[in-house]
């Protein structure tokens, strides 16, 4: 499977370097273009092939669901990425003008290079998402291992995509530049893109994080992966920067232009194909403290308990065993750290079918350790949450 979508993604990046060869006049007018485009290039597969492997680790623990609503996993990775892809967009602009300036004494206006790389990436971003989400879509209806495939193939339509909308992009820069106050209006449009960037940006870190949803997830995937994406730029921009060097023998000889995408991602995706998932991170997770829980007091959100448990076995816990109908409180209690406390805590998907994996954990609000984990298979007998057989178990372990 993996080897099919790197010879899908190689021949597919060789439609790339046919569109990149037609762009022969945007490259000798604009100097730093070179730069640009593979700075974008490498860009598009770093965002959106990082997205797709989360998915795909999504889809292997249980918790994907094919959903764009506030607090699930598809919806976080899909906000994370308009993000991302505006602020590194933003950032190959800019950085794309100063190398220019300072290496080949390019000429270009910043505010021309901003505005081609936001709307080119922005334009091509959208497509690639979909792209994503389709490949999401089948894998959960086949199931496929999206972490096996989606990095190349997201990688390779994002080549195919980049390459049409920043020629777009340019055409249309040329297009205003040709208006009498064509200057100002890129000036205009590229600040209004900065300051809507700033804003999607600053939502984003304020917006609220649960315990017990991915509504917080988008943040964290934006800060995580800013400074990592910051240091791929500046190994691609150093990649354009050769390139744009030999940028007359590479117009002189078109064959180069045409394989040139090809071979810089088939070495990017076996390099992924050679890197392990993240379901390495959770093979060994497990619970040293149970023997501890005797002395704690827990508080189980009522949602978290099964359908199953009925209400005989509520009334049969400690004391201690707590059920709580506000969330907002058992939240409360594990943000400000309440000492010798644990809460509840479930990953499920919101609308599981039969076969969706149940991952349940007890955490400790004053040390983040985990108490108690367990996981299940949801089917009709056994339902998303904390089962009775759970509970009997927590029970016994006080004891």
């Amino acid at each position: 499977m993996g080897l099919t979508a790197l010879v899908i993604a190689g021949t597919a990046d060789l439609f790339a370097g046919l569109l990149l060869d037609q762009m022969e006049d945007y490259l000798l007018t604009i100097t730093g273009m070179m730069i640009l485009i593979y700075s974008a290039i490498g860009m598009r597969g770093n965002i959106f092939g990082a997205m797709g492997s989360r998915i795909g680790t999504a889809m292997n623990i249980g918790t994907f669901e094919m959903s764009l609503k506030r607090g699930t996993v598809l919806r976080a990775n899909f906000d994370s990425a308009i993000a991302l892809t505006l602020v590194m967009s933003i950032a190959m602009g800019v950085t794309t003008w100063a190398v220019a300036l300072v290496f080949f004494g390019g000429k270009a206006d910043v505010w021309g290079l901003v505005f081609i790389s936001t709307v080119g990436g922005f334009l091509a971003g959208l497509i690639v998402r979909g792209f994503n989400i389709l490949i999401a879509y089948a894998g959960s209806k086949r199931g496929w291992d999206v972490d096996n495939i989606s990095a190349p193939l997201i990688a390779a339509i994002g080549d195919i995509v980049t390459m049409p909308m920043i020629f777009l992009s340019t055409w249309v820069f040329f297009k205003m530049d040709e208006l009498s106050f064509g200057d100002e209006l890129v000036m205009f449009l590229s600040a209004a893109i900065v300051i809507l960037t700033a804003v999607d940006v600053a939502v984003l870190l304020v917006r609220k994080t649960s315990k017990r949803n991915f509504s917080g997830e988008a943040k964290r995937i934006f800060k995580q992966s800013l400074p990592v994406l910051m240091v791929c730029l500046v190994f691609e921009i150093g990649a354009g920067v050769v390139i744009q060097d030999e940028q007359e023998s590479l117009i002189a000889y078109s064959v180069l232009m045409i394989m040139l995408p090809a071979f810089l991602k088939i070495i990017q995706n076996h390099a992924v194909e050679l890197t392990d998932t993240e379901m390495k991170a959770y093979s060994s997770i497990g619970a040293k403290n149970t023997k501890k829980l005797r002395i704690k007091r827990i508080f189980f959100w009522s949602e978290d308990l099964a359908p199953q448990v009925d209400e005989q076995t509520k009334r049969s816990l400690d004391v201690d065993m707590i059920i709580n109908d506000n969330e907002d409180e058992v939240d409360e209690i594990f943000s400000e750290g309440t000492f010798n406390t644990v809460i509840s805590y479930v990953v499920a998907p919101s609308e599981p079918v039969n076969g969706s994996i149940c991952y349940k954990m007890l955490i400790g609000s004053d040390n983040d350790e985990l108490y108690y984990f367990k996981k299940h298979k949801i089917n009709a007998k056994s339902g998303k949450g904390f089962l009775t057989s759970d509970l009997k178990a927590i029970k016994s372990l006080r004891k």
